[in-house]
């Protein structure tokens, strides 16, 4: 299945009307057999059935093995299933979108559900005692009606699934060409090809959902990575493609798109076996080859195919007109020196104030000046102060602020121009009389700007030498503040977004990771865990009495308390790179890397004695605070990480039902019996299960 989206919202809404109409219950498959859209009430029999972990693996394998015969054969099925219920499998396609409508459960006759019962009833675990539930639940329609549904219903639901697509489509067509149109005539002439790469780049990654993807520039006989975009986009940072490489070879003698979806394919050609599927679009003229984008580890439709091989021969159109233009080659090693340059501060830039600094002294250098400020607009815009200086003491100027409009780089910043002066008359008009400290009266002062965005002003006095500011200065100096500006943006959106992810991430009680964090950690943690064949453990943890605390205002603020004590507790008892995190009102979780059941016991035995250390609130009902724990691990659960979580959870309520105060761990049994975590019996030679019971 694509990339596609469906309109779901607006499919539910029909199936909730269609199932009032009709007295089915409809839901819906795509062609990875995964569920879109569930059915809006379960049948009653389906439900006994599923509940019972024989029946739910019958279920389950008659719908996968009924959804693949349908999207094989494109033709409506009906079929009894594991209950002798009837199923309607419904096959809707619309311009490559693949899909299956299934409506479920019915028998064609009163009877039929008694003859199932006795047949089969006993094997599902279905009692006596819900027969005449079932019985006055239960759907029954005749085969012809079922057919006439199905006769009205499957030209309704093909019409919709089309309607929603094509409206997805055409919005996702306008925001590409909107995206396209801006970036086109937003390119300027003395634009570093860097930027334009980033640009482009991003601009597919975001429209067309891509995993992974980079620019690739010939240089010798590879392409390096120029330029990478995406949320998992690391594993690309390094990468070369060689020009010996067979792929890669047949898409510079064919100057044509290469897709090649086989993960084998790509392993035997050299490809590291973490890219699964690839994309190569050169970025070449029937005279010129520029470079290759490269597309990973996401399966793109033809439209986003069409339209980044589209945009990769507008690219080299443009490409080759800049190199074509006058001047190109001799400005080339300067913009690959100022490459470099901010290369090396996002290097070794870890805060803004490290990048203010390293700019000053930077451009300093490249025009050898003796004094160069740094000053950047105050929050309401109205005036700047100094952020960096070089040549002057940094004290002097802490609290120099220059109104925009006024001054020398108040007025460059207000216009967006650079002014140059190198006359005492033209520092007097510009600046209101002489400067003092200037050894001589030439001086420049440039904004730092994209278009109309100026988001600073960069100040030069005093030339190494006596020499005076010229209009080769201020050229050099564009390319400069060119990249400037995209540092200091990026700065200023990385702080940005670390303050809006810590906020995202961190519970504001207890300081500790929240529940959004828990279940982005333990999907990556059963996945690594799997990968690598390690084990790990997880413990869900209760604090007891806590949800019974009530006196209002008074209450609310006793149980902060004891939720702060209790997280400070926890952080003291646990290991190093363990990841604790509040995952509920009173619950908390903790992941344990690499940790076995013993391991994680002797954790989490320490976790429950210290947290009776804590100061309790000040109630005669509680006297000291306890914890209630459940522990499950990996591989021993390992279904998934969803099923890890269910398992600690069931063994922390099995502590709190058994007295509270305790550990419980959860362990697998035998297949066909009810997971759940079991006292040790001393009688037994074997342990399922148990529990450490409070001193």
């Amino acid at each position: 299945m694509g990339n596609y989206v469906i309109d779901a919202e607006m499919l539910a809404r029909a199936f909730d009307s269609l199932s009032e109409m009709t007295g089915l219950s409809f839901s819906l498959y795509d062609d990875r057999q995964s569920l879109l859209i569930p059915p809006s009430r379960e049948d009653v029999v389906l439900e006994a059935v599923r509940s019972h972990s024989k029946g739910s693996q019958l279920l389950s394998s008659f719908l996968s093995r009924m959804l693949a015969k349908v999207l094989a054969t494109n033709e409506t099925l009906v079929e009894q299933g594991p209950s002798d219920q009837y199923h309607v499998f419904i096959p809707i396609r619309s311009k490559g979108i693949n899909a299956v409508v299934v409506a479920d459960a019915f028998y064609i006759a009163d009877k039929d559900y008694i003859d199932f019962f006795v047949k089969k009833g006993v094997h599902f675990g279905i009692s006596y005692e819900s027969v005449a539930e079932h019985l006055m639940r239960v759907r029954v329609l005749p085969l012809p009606r079922v057919q006439e549904i199905v006769n009205n219903v499957r030209p309704l639901l093909d019409g919709m699934l089309a309607t929603g697509h094509e409206k997805n489509e055409l919005k996702r067509q306008s925001h590409w060409m909107r995206v396209i149109s801006g970036l086109v005539a937003g390119v300027r002439y003395d634009m570093p090809l860097k930027d334009l790469y980033k640009r482009i780049i991003e601009a597919a990654t975001f429209v067309f959902a891509i995993e992974s993807a980079a620019v690739f520039i010939k240089k010798e006989d590879s392409f390096p990575v120029e330029s990478t975009s995406g949320r998992k986009h690391a594993f690309v940072d390094e990468l070369q493609l060689k020009t010996d490489n067979q792929l890669v070879a047949r898409v510079l003698s064919s100057k044509e798109p290469l897709s090649v979806m086989d993960a084998h394919e790509l392993l035997h050609a050299g490809f590291d076996d973490e890219i699964l599927s690839m994309y190569l679009f050169p970025i070449c003229t029937d005279k010129s080859f520029f470079g290759i984008i490269g597309v990973f580890n996401t399966l793109l439709e033809k439209y986003a195919f069409d339209s980044i091989a589209d945009l990769c021969r507008l690219l080299a159109n443009v490409f080759e007109s800049r190199s074509a233009t006058y001047g190109y080659y001799a400005r080339y090693e300067m913009v690959k020196n100022i490459f470099e340059k901010t290369a090396h501060m996002v290097q070794h830039c870890s805060t803004p104030e490290e990048l203010y600094e390293h700019i000053v002294d930077e451009a300093a250098r490249v025009i050898r000046v003796e004094k160069c400020s740094l000053m950047l607009p105050t929050d309401d815009g109205l005036s700047l102060s100094v952020a960096a200086v070089r040549g002057t003491m940094k004290e002097l100027m802490t609290d120099v602020f220059v109104r925009a409009g006024e001054g020398i780089a108040g007025k460059a910043y207000q216009s967006g121009k650079h002014i140059l002066i190198n006359t005492d008359d033209e520092l007097k008009h510009f600046a209101g009389g002489g400067k003092p400290s200037f050894k001589t009266p030439s001086c420049l002062s440039l904004p730092i700007a994209c278009g109309d965005d100026i988001i600073g002003v960069l100040n030069m006095a005093d030339k190494v030498g006596g020499k005076t500011f010229t209009n080769d200065d201020v050229t050099v100096l564009g390319y400069f503040l060119s990249q400037m500006y995209i540092l200091l943006k990026l700065a200023a959106q990385h702080e940005q977004v670390r303050k809006m992810k810590d906020a995202a991430f961190v519970d504001p009680v207890t300081e500790l990771f929240n529940r959004r964090y828990f279940e982005v950690r333990i999907e990556e943690e059963f996945k690594r865990s799997k990968r690598h064949t390690l084990s790990f453990s997880l413990a869900l943890m209760r604090l007891d009495g806590v949800r019974q605390m009530t006196g209002g205002r008074a209450a609310h603020a006793r149980t902060l308390d004891v939720l702060r004590q209790a997280a400070m507790s926890l952080k003291n008892a646990v290991r190093i790179n363990d990841v604790l995190v509040r995952f509920g009102e009173d619950e908390f979780a903790l992941i344990m890397p690499q940790a076995g059941m013993g391991q994680a016991l002797a954790v989490m035995e320490r976790v429950r004695t210290d947290i009776r250390q804590i100061s309790p609130p000040s109630v005669d009902s509680i006297k000291y605070v306890t914890m209630s724990i459940g522990v499950a691990t990996y591989p021993v659960c390992n279904e998934s990480a969803t099923a890890l979580v269910r398992a600690a959870d069931k063994a922390m309520y099995q502590a709190v039902s058994e007295g509270c105060d305790r550990v419980v761990l959860w362990q697998s049994p035998d297949a066909g019996i009810d997971s759940s975590p079991l006292r040790q019996d001393s009688s037994a030679g074997k342990r399922s299960g148990f529990v450490i019971p409070a001193d």
